[in-house]
């Protein structure tokens, strides 16, 4: 992959994971636009689909860094590597989302946190989804 696509990716796929997982969330587990949380060390007031957005999206930036520059170094097959980049970047983004879910509530149960581990992880896969399949079209 030339360098050109690695910064076009990096710009690109978090903000397609970020917008996926505002979607996600608004439609699909019935976060409400209505409801207001603080964004992490910011403590900006924002819709909560938008916050969980802005989690997934940094959260997936993290977690592309993490592939590329991290597990190429480690010592394997090729084709665990990227086994492992599938798995690992949905469980970060996943991860990322629950955290803020534990921030944002002073005691939230198991299911809260679990509904907000799948919102990041099924924006992740979506916004890589929709970024692949854009690629392989203009591509043609």
């Amino acid at each position: 992959m030339s360098l050109t696509d690695k910064i076009i990716r990096v710009a690109t796929l978090p903000s397609l994971v970020g917008a996926s997982t505002a979607l996600i969330s608004s439609f699909v587990f019935g976060l409400s636009f209505d409801n207001q949380s603080a964004l992490p060390f910011i403590g900006i007031q924002l819709p909560d689909p938008i916050v969980e957005g802005i989690t997934a999206a940094v959260a997936s930036e993290v977690a592309e860094f993490g592939a590329d520059f991290i597990l190429p170094h480690i010592q394997g097959d090729d084709k665990l590597v990227r086994i492992e980049r599938m798995v690992l970047k949905p469980a970060i983004t996943g991860a990322a989302t629950a955290g803020l879910a534990w921030f944002n509530n002073a005691a939230p149960s198991v299911e809260v946190l679990g509904k907000h581990a799948l919102i990041g992880a099924s924006g992740e896969m979506a916004g890589t989804y929709i970024y692949r399949s854009a690629k392989e079209m203009l591509s043609q």
